[in-house]
């Protein structure tokens, strides 16, 4: 099939494509709402020095601080959309920059709120909820204040570490100079002599591909880079490190771990248990390694053959009917009010599908609680559209469930949550192909694609949340590290996880050094337990649990209005005592049971 392409969106059908005229008609209306948006701020200026003077007060500039970030997000949803369809407009950009100024300085002209909140008691809370009824849905936001507010410091000392931050935190802006704009990789050759190219986006595609000697040559090039530059990238990580280390101890936090865990109310148990129970389970993995051996018939099983698709690409072709046809069926289990949902988003344009020249690449879904839930893909009809298709129409229906249940003040949820909804329709994707193809090429396909995202996701993010947890910790501890110390925690780690089945290459080593999320302070480990989750969802849904697609579409209605631990219990999970990995362990040894027999 070949898939049409177009010079310009003028050509496209509009029921392939955004219609952004129905959030601005034209620039009149979009200055209209930022004449408007002035106004509130200068009304919410009115209550500098006074902001807990009464119940009264707080509510009624908590309804104006609404207000204004709705209008706000409004306007830059508009203006970040138009952008993404066209990176080259200028108009737009330059629209953007204005924005992003004029928020800063409505940022400034605000910051007395925070200021002020910060004397915020449980007793003055409880006191105003008793005068004012209508605080009541705040609440949860005033206590989340309050709780913060142990960790802010004065206005001078904050002002202070708001002005050194970009110096604090420069480990993340040398790491990116190095790892993109700076990053020069020598050709590589592949086992017919021929020579490629090697980027940081080819060295994906090589590391999934068939031909051995490109695998071998793509791993060492890329890695002898990082390795010439290892003390740089090394000072760089520690900086990070130390960084976070000193701020969360001014904050007067026990650990950086403990501040970003508290942001969720998650606690240390937790996170501890989880790594444990991954380590516990490492014989999955290791059992992996034995089907990628037996599959790809190696004698030898090398590091860089870990990622090799385990079953030839297959060659399916969508069109986008046929896409949103597959989908409705697959997403079935989830009912008549999600399936509505979905034929809502393909009616009424919350998708925009074709590749057209300075569109964005990739695809993402919007979190807004002041539009519909944009979608954009770069459709080509391939296998790998239609999957990144279910994992951002999962996005899109938790934002749609949760505007629709939960009011602008607590509809947006929190990252913890966020990857569940679309990691769960991909395994429902995945699950309904596999029942309803005869294909056995196609099966082998589809249960390879299964092992390599929990491999990646589930084992390969939790070892790289005990290599961060390690390396905080000494710090804490007071060493200072070194490339020797980071490349040996890691390289240990490998050879742990991986088990004594797979050879670790001495490059590998220097991979702890080219991984941008080490910049993002113990955020990894949320990929992998939204995995672990979405598992524990499809699993019920699946086998017709009772109450399973009802505790699912509770976990998309309730937004953020509670914390994650909180909304998960109320759908049948504690994270706090239940082992969220047995029922992924459960799935995945079936889809490997399913794989190893059609080996």
């Amino acid at each position: 099939m070949k898939i049409k392409t177009y010079k310009n969106r003028e050509e496209i059908d509009k029921k392939y494509k955004w219609d952004l005229d129905s959030l601005y008609p034209s620039m009149t209306e979009y200055n209209a709402d930022l004449d408007k948006l002035k106004q509130i701020v200068k009304k919410m200026e009115k209550y500098k020095g006074k902001v807990l003077a009464s119940s009264s007060n707080l509510y009624e500039l908590l309804v104006l601080n609404l207000e204004q970030e709705q209008i706000f997000n409004k306007l830059a949803n508009f203006i970040h959309l138009n952008c993404e369809l066209d990176t080259r407009n200028d108009f737009y950009s330059a629209k953007m920059g204005e924005l992003t100024d004029f928020y800063s300085d409505i940022e400034l002209k605000l910051n007395f709120i925070s200021e002020e909140l910060k004397a915020l008691t449980e007793d003055i809370l409880e006191k105003f909820l008793k005068e004012n009824s209508k605080l009541k849905d705040y609440e949860f936001i005033l206590r989340c204040t309050i709780r913060a507010n142990s960790h802010l410091l004065s206005l001078e000392s904050e002002n202070l570490l708001t002005k050194l931050s970009p110096v604090l935190y420069n480990g993340d802006e040398v790491f990116s100079l190095l790892d993109d704009a700076d990053s020069v990789y020598d050709d590589v050759v592949d086992s017919k002599g021929k020579k490629h190219k090697l980027t940081n986006g080819t060295y994906a595609r090589y590391m999934s591909g068939s031909d051995r000697v490109l695998r071998k040559n793509a791993a060492l090039s890329l890695h002898e880079y990082y390795k010439k530059h290892a003390n740089t990238l090394s000072s760089c990580l520690y900086n990070h490190v130390k960084t976070s280390v000193i701020t969360s101890s001014l904050r007067m936090y026990s650990s950086p771990l403990a501040r970003e865990l508290e942001q969720d109310d998650l606690t240390l148990e937790f996170y501890d248990k989880f790594i444990k129970s991954v380590n516990d389970n490492l014989s999955t993995l290791h059992r992996m390694m034995k089907l990628t051996k037996k599959a790809l018939k190696l004698n030898t099983l090398h590091i860089y053959d870990i990622g090799t698709k385990l079953a030839d690409g297959v060659k399916v072709d969508y069109t986008i009917e046929e896409m949103q046809d597959i989908l409705l069926k697959a997403l079935a289990p989830l009912g008549e009010e999600y399936i509505a949902g979905v034929r809502e988003a393909f009616s009424s344009n919350w998708v925009d599908y074709y590749e057209t020249p300075g569109k964005r690449s990739g695809a993402f879904s919007t979190v807004t609680t002041t539009t519909k839930p944009y979608l954009l893909l770069n459709y080509t009809g391939s296998f790998n559209d239609l999957e990144t298709f279910a994992h951002e129409l999962g996005h899109s229906m938790h934002t749609y469930f949760a505007n629709k249940y939960r009011t602008p003040i607590d509809a947006d949820y929190p990252i913890f949550l966020a990857e569940i909804a679309s990691t769960t329709n991909e395994l429902l994707l995945n699950n309904y192909l596999l029942k309803t193809t005869n294909d056995k090429k196609f099966k082998r396909y589809l249960l390879s694609n299964l092992i390599s995202m929990y491999r990646s996701t589930i084992f390969r993010q939790t070892e790289f949340s005990e290599f961060e947890s390690t390396i905080y910790k000494l710090t804490e501890e007071g060493k200072n590290l070194t490339k020797e110390d980071f490349t040996s925690i890691y390289y240990d780690l490998q050879k742990k996880y991986y088990g004594p089945l797979v050879v670790q290459d001495d490059y590998i080593k220097y991979e702890c050094l080219r991984i941008p999320h080490m910049y993002y302070t113990f955020y990894v480990y949320k990929y992998a337990t939204s995995l672990a989750i979405a598992y524990h969802f499809a699993y019920a849904i699946l086998s017709n649990k009772e109450g399973a697609v009802e505790n699912y579409l509770h976990l998309l209605k309730s937004g953020g209005k509670d914390y994650p631990a909180n909304i998960l219990k109320e759908c049948g999970i504690d994270i706090n005592s239940n082992d969220i990995l047995d029922y992924s362990i459960k799935m995945i040894n079936n889809y490997m049971d399913e794989f190893e027999k059609l080996i």
